[in-house]
């Protein structure tokens, strides 16, 4: 019966996950908050934008004028007018805080180039951690069979992973 109880409350964990999803891509654009539209609420109703602040993010493809492509929402591309102080060169990541114009451009408030290697280090550096987090909960903290988590006595070392399953409580190393 304590099974049936653990695997309800982990599919119900999981459920309130994955709800959680669900409500947060259905949120509205809140600017009291500095959530402000992007390039799918602008490329579905830009005139309700106009000269209210908006958030793009997306790849230079020309220069002058400085034009950003953007995703759509709806698996394809938009491309946006921005007024900027200073030139960034074809194929540059950049992420633009602006004000949305009347004439169907973006003056630029605030502007941020996205390293082209910044995606890389934050996947490498989240699995790095993810790995340590791991190894640190298999060596103090073990799984029986009927689902429970028991900590163990004594930290195993780094060659005895191979056996994290044990019905008996304690260390196996005897």
């Amino acid at each position: 019966m304590r099974r049936r109880h653990r695997v309800f409350a982990v599919l119900l964990l999981v459920g309130c996950l994955c709800g959680a999803f669900v409500v947060y891509g259905s949120l509205d654009p809140l600017p009291s908050r500095n959530i402000y539209p992007g390039g799918e609420e602008l490329t579905e109703e830009y005139d309700e934008y106009v000269d209210k602040r908006v958030t793009l993010s997306g790849t230079v493809v020309a220069t002058d004028p400085l034009v950003l492509e953007t995703r759509d929402g709806n698996g394809g591309t938009a491309t946006f007018t921005v007024l900027v102080d200073r030139r960034r060169p074809v194929g540059t990541q950049l992420n633009v805080l602006g004000r949305a114009r009347s004439d169907g451009q973006i003056r630029a408030i605030r502007t941020f180039d996205v390293d082209s290697g910044g995606l890389v280090y934050t996947y490498v550096s989240s699995a790095v951690a993810g790995l340590w987090v791991l190894l640190r909960l298999l060596r103090r903290w073990r799984l029986r069979r009927d689902l429970a988590v028991v900590r163990r006595p004594e930290p195993l070392g780094f060659g005895h992973l191979r056996r994290p399953w044990s019905d008996e409580g304690g260390d196996e190393r005897a």
